[in-house]
């Protein structure tokens, strides 16, 4: 993408999600926080949408896919 005219990219809200709830490691002796320190989006093949999250202790892989719609 060009941004040579000054303007910044535009962000389309797509999703929220609690990746990492603070936890104690004991072998450290170490209180984790509930923070995120990376995310990245990841490629696939098939169009699907995933990502990593990382905190100080944990990686995890995400798939995000759209909420189910439910008809009363």
């Amino acid at each position: 993408m060009d941004y040579s005219n000054g303007r910044h990219p535009e962000f389309r809200y797509k999703t929220e999600f609690q990746s990492h709830e603070s936890e104690f490691d004991y072998l450290k002796s170490l209180e984790i926080e509930e923070k995120i320190n990376k995310i990245r989006w990841c490629q696939a093949a098939n169009g699907a949408l995933f990502l990593l999250s990382t905190n100080d202790k944990t990686i995890k892989f995400w798939k995000v896919k759209a909420p189910l719609n439910f008809c009363s």
